[in-house]
């Protein structure tokens, strides 16, 4: 698995989960020891904001858990979120732990007409 994927410029209207790469693979963390999720947002239309997080399937449950929230993004701008063991946690950006092999992230859009943005998952060796 390469160590970055990317999830193009795109305009969505609903929430949106990102959990696949570009040949249809789950999204996982095999041999690195952590994640950073870029999110860019190029444009809110009409009070639209974007809620970001990480989630991992935990498998002995057979349910996705939220391992990492981010904050509400209600302007245009980037937000990093980080999931890495030996980090310094810090809320609603970066989470000290291991993550589950499977993970994907979740968008959560709020009300307005339409968001403008880009996701990108880098794998932290």
């Amino acid at each position: 698995m390469k160590n970055t994927i990317a999830f193009p410029r795109d305009e969505i209207t609903a929430s949106d989960v990102a959990d696949t790469d570009e040949l249809g693979n789950p999204l996982q963390i095999g041999a690195y020891r952590g994640i950073q999720v870029a999110v860019d947002v190029y444009a809110l239309v009409g009070g639209a904001t974007i809620t970001p997080a990480i989630e991992a399937y935990v498998p002995a449950l057979g349910v996705w858990q939220q391992v990492l929230a981010g904050a509400m993004i209600a302007a245009a701008g980037s937000v990093a979120l980080t999931v890495l063991p030996e980090i310094t946690p810090v809320a609603n950006l970066r989470a000290s732990q291991a993550i589950e092999d499977r993970f994907r992230v979740t968008l959560t859009y709020g009300a307005g007409t339409s968001a403008t943005l880009a996701v990108a998952v880098s794998m932290v060796p």
